[in-house]
């Protein structure tokens, strides 16, 4: 999806902000609740939405790594892909 990278830092950072309100507040059983509930969708969610796009069939990540081997360093200019 176009112009969707560093959504998970900016929620990330978002998060950070709401959970330091909520420790000034006092409000700590809240806090548990929602670090268990982030932990457990940044750590299951990547390999959650990789299997997912797989399974429904989505066209590559253009930003991910291919198999493709590197180019020989004597094998002049490539062409860019």
């Amino acid at each position: 999806m176009p112009g969707s990278r560093g959504l998970t830092s900016a929620a990330c950072t978002w998060l950070t902000a709401c959970v330091g309100i909520l420790c000034g507040a006092g409000q700590w059983h809240i806090v548990a609740i929602a670090l268990a509930i982030t932990f457990i969708i940044l750590v299951a969610g990547g390999p959650t939405e990789r299997w997912l796009h797989r399974a429904l069939g989505g066209k590559a990540d253009q930003g991910a790594p291919t198999n493709q081997p590197a180019p020989s360093p004597d094998a002049g200019p490539q062409p860019l892909p």
